[in-house]
């Protein structure tokens, strides 16, 4: 590391101490360059703020639904039986269970409860 710092510092200096420089097309260049970049940075920045924006909106409706299915504070749907279709060995059989269907139609979550 001893060497290392050195010879940096040397190389700095005659860096420093020369004459010669970059030519104007070669800054033109380096510039725009570095303007296509930023603005590549800036459209990626934009594109996902939007995304991330999206997916709170779908969150909280989705958490809103979830709320109201819990609470069971929407009207029935009319939909008042479920079939449950069952065996074990190939034969199908099925059962109608009367139910109480909610829907919430922000959230398009169903939810359903036995009826008594």
């Amino acid at each position: 590391m001893k060497k290392i710092k050195p010879l940096l510092y040397r190389r700095i200096q005659t860096k420093l101490a020369s004459n010669k420089g970059e030519t104007l097309a070669e800054t033109l260049v380096a510039v725009l360059i570095s303007a296509v970049g930023l603005l590549l940075l800036s459209g990626m920045i934009m594109a996902a703020t939007r995304i991330v924006d999206n997916g709170q909106q779908k969150m909280k409706t989705y958490y809103k639904g979830m709320t109201v299915m819990e609470q069971k504070s929407v009207p029935e749907t009319g939909e008042n039986h479920l079939i449950v279709k069952f065996g074990s060995t190939g034969e199908a059989t099925s059962k109608n269970i009367n139910v109480n269907v909610y829907s919430d139609k922000d959230s398009s979550l169903v939810s359903y409860s036995k009826k008594e």
